[in-house]
């Protein structure tokens, strides 16, 4: 066992996230396999922030697919479990926001995602898809305008939009 260990697991879902893109009719089957290998790399590099990031978002894909209030509420809980120990080893990390406005959107408290989405965009100006998030939170608002205005930065800001044709799945 050794970093390298970790890392691979962390490229290996990686190459997941891709064919999630391409098929994801088997976003649940690659969310619960990107759980367990996550799982496994934060065993053996429990100091990576980065690891506990991927653990939260694809515990966040499993809840976002769950139909089970109770099972949907505990896999929330246990993502918010992952980002927190992300929080603590590396707090303000780009992904870890984000991964913390998707938690806020499944929750259906937009508020608190536009709330999320805002501290993303002043952190990271530059990042398209810290204001696609806040556009979303915008649309489940009722701000059609706002997420409009948005949705145009984080297409300047190279976000690449791509259809969602099964339920959302981050």
């Amino acid at each position: 066992r050794s970093i390298l260990d970790a890392r691979v697991r962390m490229q290996y879902v990686e190459l997941m996230n891709i064919c999630a893109t391409q098929h994801p009719e088997n976003n649940l089957a690659y969310a619960k396999r990107g759980v367990e290998v996550m799982k496994e790399a934060v065993a053996i590099q429990p100091l990576f922030a980065r690891l506990w990031i991927f653990l939260g978002g694809f515990t966040n894909v499993q809840a976002s697919l769950e139909k089970d209030p109770a099972q949907k509420s505990a896999l929330l809980s246990q993502a918010n479990d992952y980002l927190k120990k992300a929080s603590e080893l590396a707090p303000d990390h780009q992904e870890l926001i984000m991964e913390q406005a998707k938690v806020d959107m499944i929750l259906q408290d937009y508020t608190a995602m536009a709330k999320t989405s805002q501290q993303c965009i002043a952190l990271y100006p530059d990042v398209g898809n810290c204001y696609f998030l806040y556009a979303l939170s915008n649309i489940y608002l009722g701000q059609i305008t706002t997420a409009e205005e948005n949705l145009q930065i984080a297409k300047a800001k190279n976000f690449v939009y791509r259809p969602i044709t099964q339920p959302l799945d981050f």
